[in-house]
């Protein structure tokens, strides 16, 4: 049987963002002698070099955005007639998969193709337009039970399964390394509150940074609330200007943003030796150095670095630097969302109860904290070792067994059963 085209469209797997980082854990798992990709990298202009194409076995062709279809809907037209595909496999956001399937069924360049998609359910009810997603396509899949459970109580039966957490090898060093990382960064004698993610809405920097505002008040003191994100949020997620925030909330000596602006790296991919390299750069002694030493940083010798991980985030799917944190053997902390979050992480991380709501624009309910109940709960675990290693081990342990490859193996069998319906075979997946 000849292979298997496979028609991927979303976040470019080769892009550091949290849709990318699952196109490519999985993308790059699926077995060669089935499949043969094609893929519309969105949200990413750049080709990749042939090394970076090598790393994806059973991709043989790629294509980039450009500047003014970012999304790729135009583009996705000429994509789908050029490469033909057998199957089409979406990764995005539900109302992103609905407005794509529409927009190709309008233009008629969806045909005959079934199609297999891996989504995020972030907050209850769900409104219409997610539940139009999951009608359009022949096996969709999202992330969590949670997610699976409520799609069935709309009447639509959808497949689930959590992602893995083994993409870069996110190991705990040992304190001796550890401590000589934090002394290169200048976060030697202090306690470090890391956070990861892009300056966005939900992901709510702002309360991060009033939260540093009330443990100053509190007497605090000896502390760095370190946002690994731009300083200038975009548009389109509805960020803020953060560095503005941080002077008028006079916070500017214990909040520190990403240093390296021209890079956004979120999420890490193994490189050779930086470990090593970061271990020889000199002291620093003033805090421009100490920056300038951060951001030679590789990802995980940062995640190393920090005392605990907090998550205010009104809405996450999964959170994977949550968990990508938890693997190098930081304790976490996030919202008992009653969501993904309440079930992915139950009994390996600290939650915190929400104080209040919002509300996305679907009608969806976010759930809240306070920066008030954030600090209390920054000072529970500063105040008690004993307790964040626990909540360490407890997570490292859950994390650990959280494995790509059944990941992979899922959309192999999704992607080879559309693939026989389209042919007309039975299949009883």
């Amino acid at each position: 049987m000849d292979k298997i085209k496979v028609g991927y469209i979303g976040d470019s797997p080769f892009a550091f963002s949290g849709f990318g980082v699952v196109a490519r854990a999985i993308l790059s798992r699926l077995p060669t002698d089935t499949f043969e990709i094609y893929a519309l990298g969105t949200m990413y202009q750049h080709y990749p070099s042939r090394k970076q194409m090598t790393e994806i076995p059973a991709l043989e062709y790629y294509a980039p955005v450009c500047i003014h279809d970012m999304m790729g809907f135009k583009t996705a037209i000429t994509f789908l007639q050029h490469t033909r595909p057998d199957v089409l496999f979406l990764i995005a956001d539900p109302g992103t998969v609905r407005n794509r399937l529409s927009g190709l069924m309008l233009t008629g360049s969806l045909g005959p193709m079934p199609t297999v998609t891996y989504f995020p359910l972030e907050g209850y009810p769900l409104n219409p337009h997610v539940l139009d997603q999951a009608r359009m396509v022949y096996a969709p899949v999202t992330y969590t039970k949670w997610g699976m459970n409520l799609m069935k109580e709309y009447g639509i039966d959808v497949d689930y399964v959590l992602h893995g957490v083994d993409h870069a090898p996110f190991d705990q060093y040992d304190s001796s390394v550890r401590d000589k990382l934090r002394r290169v960064a200048g976060w030697d004698n202090k306690f470090v509150i890391g956070m990861v993610g892009v300056n966005k809405r939900t992901n709510r920097q702002p309360a991060m940074i009033e939260m540093a505002r009330i443990l100053k008040d509190r007497g605090r003191r000896d502390f760095i609330v370190y946002l690994h994100c731009q300083e200038r949020g975009d548009a389109f997620m509805g960020g803020w200007e953060l560095q503005w925030l941080i002077d008028e909330y006079d916070v500017g000596d214990v909040v520190w943003l990403k240093p390296n602006q021209a890079e956004h790296k979120f999420v890490a991919r193994p490189r050779t030796g930086t470990l090593d390299r970061a271990l020889d750069l000199p002291l620093p002694s003033n805090t421009k150095e100490a920056k300038e030493n951060l951001a030679q940083l590789d990802f995980i010798s940062l995640l190393n670095c920090f005392d605990i991980y907090m998550d205010p985030a009104s809405a996450h799917g999964f959170n994977l630097p949550l968990a990508e944190s938890m693997r190098c053997g930081v304790p976490g902390i996030t919202v008992d969302d009653g969501f993904a979050r309440s079930e992915i992480y139950d009994g390996a991380v600290r939650f915190m109860k929400p104080t209040h709501s919002d509300y996305w624009h679907t009608g969806a309910m976010l759930p809240m904290v306070s920066p008030a109940r954030m600090a209390d709960t920054a000072c529970e675990l500063w105040d008690d070792s004993e307790t964040r290693m626990s909540i360490a081990t407890a997570g490292k342990s859950k994390v650990d067994s959280m494995k790509w490859q059944p990941v992979a193996d899922l959309f192999s069998e999704k992607l080879i059963s559309a693939f026989k319906f389209r042919q007309g075979v039975a299949t009883d997946l």
